[in-house]
């Protein structure tokens, strides 16, 4: 994991992980959307390349991965868009947005 998410797995759970241009999937255990794109697999709801030790293919996760920033993602987003995200999806994002928080956002 890097420094900056010090062991943290709250993106790893709960949100659809897809593939982007640029990453081979080939080297995933991937699904198809409902869109044609293609996305990791995941076992209750979270990723399966997700361990007890973190991220079983760090440093050859996919793009995705690789560039999400909680603390920008949190940014991103106005106050009354956060509290919509959490009532909607309470398993996923009061996660992501503590992390950030923790992490000076």
């Amino acid at each position: 994991m890097s420094d900056f998410c010090k062991g943290c797995t709250a993106c790893c759970r709960g949100d659809t992980i897809f593939l982007l241009p640029g990453d081979d999937p080939s080297q995933f255990e991937t699904v198809p959307t409902d869109d044609g794109r293609r996305a990791l697999r995941q076992i209750g709801g979270e990723c399966i390349y997700l361990t007890d030790d973190g991220c079983a293919i760090y440093g050859r996760q996919p793009l995705m991965c690789q560039r999400f920033n909680c603390v920008d993602y949190f940014r991103s987003k106005s106050r009354q868009e956060r509290r919509r995200l959490e009532r909607r999806r309470p398993e996923h994002f009061p996660a992501i947005f503590a992390a950030a928080r923790e992490r000076g956002a």
